[in-house]
């Protein structure tokens, strides 16, 4: 029978040559047999000095800690394979050589901190986090050898100091730049999990989704030329793939296209103002209605809510709900729908003029499935939308969400639950719903205060990093 090898050991290694070769052991005659598996206990190091680390059908479980940050590793083998443990692996380089039919699954987040060089087979993220720290980036990705991850997880890199790009790749995730503006720093993070309509989730996007979040992110006039494998398609048409945008991962607005190009693989969008979530769906398949503003107005004797659609496909109605106290509502009425492809504006009068009541608005399609707005809150104070962050808890990107009645300048700040000012940036504000996405991915486990401070109030919650 096969002879598994279970390493617990801390491995002092010297010789600037070696070369780390963990393989499985077969008896003659023997077909198939347990994946070594490579454990490095907590309290313990295993330290690569050498230039390769050559893992052949081997899982990685590192409870302790993995320091290959001056040498490859190198995946090899037929076998599906596991990286996982409670430690920190640091690798400056991972080189994918399995088969087309093999799977490397990541059951812990990971490091790398030179490049990741796909030769054969699949990494599937598995919602963990993949950082490609420093010079980090993506090598060789194809049809046969990329990254998956359709039930979450993202990888991600930074750029600092981004001025004037012109086709930028930052680490090669396949969404490429151009701009005249400085951007200055620049966090670009992909995904596998498709997008999809929080009321039909039979309408999806591609299994591709980007998170673009400059420093600088108003006036950009840029060019985003996003790119895919047919493998991303999710049974979408690549002759009408069309680019769609999200301010928060979840409501999405059709931005079109000026380009594409099926042979390359790639959907090319000019004249971009800022930048944020963005993914593909074809114009047969399209997603959600989307919710560009929902505001309330205080007016002399009723409040008039008013909301104005970017897209609209197969909706059927609009009901309009408010509550007194955000969890029992009550339908005031109900308007039908235009489905305009490109949007419309609807308003609905409350005569019963309150100050504190929260408005809400039923999305229905002509399936019968349904979803809601964002919860508003009606009166005349300059907050209408009590300050929310989400996901709480979080793992990567978190979003804080406010809304005002008028433009207004206000200031966004991160802390520690001691106080350490981690994040300090200016948010203007328009009227309606207004959305800040808090890159918190490298932040250690705990509990963190984010603040919003206008016209002399400062706002306050608190978001659990996990």
């Amino acid at each position: 029978m096969g002879i598994p090898v279970r390493l617990r050991m801390r491995v002092p290694h010297r010789s600037p040559g070696l070369l780390i070769w963990l393989s499985l052991l077969l008896a003659p005659g023997i077909l198939s047999a347990q994946n070594t598996k490579l454990i490095i206990q907590g309290g313990t190091t295993f330290s690569v000095t050498g230039n390769n680390l050559v893992l052949n059908k081997t899982d990685l479980k590192c409870d302790g800690a993995l320091d290959a940050s001056n040498a490859t590793v190198l995946l090899m083998g037929s076998s599906n394979t596991s990286m996982g443990g409670t430690g920190s692996p640091l690798i400056k380089a991972l080189t994918l050589n399995t088969s087309a039919a093999s799977t490397l699954t990541l059951n812990t987040s990971l490091q790398i901190s030179n490049a990741l060089n796909f030769e054969n087979g699949l990494i599937d993220l598995n919602n963990h986090q993949l950082q490609l720290a420093g010079n980090g980036a993506l090598q060789g990705e194809s049809e046969a050898s990329h990254i998956t991850g359709v039930t979450g997880g993202a990888v991600t890199v930074s750029a600092t100091g981004v001025n004037n790009p012109n086709q930028l790749n930052a680490g090669n995730l396949g969404a490429v730049l151009t701009s005249g503006a400085n951007l200055g720093n620049l966090t670009v993070s992909r995904s596998s999990k498709p997008a999809t309509n929080p009321g039909n989730g039979s309408i999806h996007g591609i299994q591709r989704t980007f998170l673009i979040q400059p420093q600088n992110n108003t006036a950009l006039n840029a060019t985003l030329r996003f790119y895919y494998l047919n493998a991303e398609l999710n049974g979408d048409d690549p002759s009408t793939l069309s680019l769609w945008k999200s301010s928060n991962g979840v409501n999405w607005i059709q931005m079109g296209a000026d380009s594409r190009n099926a042979a390359g693989k790639y959907v090319e969008k000019t004249g971009l103002t800022d930048l944020s979530y963005w993914t593909l769906t074809d114009l047969v398949n399209p997603l959600p209605l989307v919710l560009l503003s929902f505001k309330a107005s205080c007016e002399d004797s009723y409040t008039q809510i008013q909301w104005q659609t970017g897209v609209e496909a197969d909706v059927d109605h609009f009901e309009i709900e408010r509550s007194t106290d955000a969890v029992a509502w009550t339908t005031l009425g109900k308007l039908a729908a235009t489905n305009n492809p490109s949007g419309a504006a609807y308003s609905y009068k409350d005569p019963d003029r309150k100050s504190s009541v929260f408005y809400r608005l039923k999305i229905i399609d002509r399936s019968g499935s349904y979803g809601y707005s964002p919860v508003f809150e009606g009166g005349c104070s300059d907050i209408t939308l009590p300050f929310s962050v989400y996901p709480n808890p979080v793992q990567s990107e978190a979003v804080a969400q406010v809304a005002v009645r008028e433009a207004s300048r206000a200031t966004i700040r991160l802390f520690s639950i001691s106080g350490q000012l981690l994040l300090g940036a200016s948010w203007d504000l328009q009227p309606g719903i207004n959305h800040y996405v808090l890159p918190v991915s490298q932040l250690a486990a705990g509990t963190y205060v984010v603040e919003v401070r206008m016209n002399n109030v400062s706002l306050q919650t608190k978001i659990t990093k996990q």
